[in-house]
């Protein structure tokens, strides 16, 4: 029996973008779900938050799966969008 990881997070990103990233990786999402080979992901749009005058779009993401696949997944994820301060 294989471990299971879920990463269950808010990112500041357009959902937009988010559904262009897991397309390019070859995922076709319905309804903003993707089911198949021991993964699944889910987004949903959240609601802006405004900082500092500025709206800021934020989006849900679930990675749950077997280990090493979420964990790659999350960490192709976390190197397209995560950034120092920008």
């Amino acid at each position: 029996m294989s471990d299971t990881t879920i990463y269950d997070q808010v990112w500041a990103v357009k959902i937009s973008e988010v559904r262009s990233f897991f397309s390019n990786l070859g995922y076709e999402l319905n309804d903003d779900q993707y089911m198949s080979n021991g993964l699944n992901i889910i987004i949903s749009e959240e609601t802006s938050l405004f900082l500092c005058g500025k709206e800021m779009p934020r989006c849900r993401v679930i990675i749950k799966g077997e280990s090493a696949i979420a964990k790659h997944v999350h960490k192709s994820f976390e190197l397209k969008f995560l950034s120092a301060g920008g």
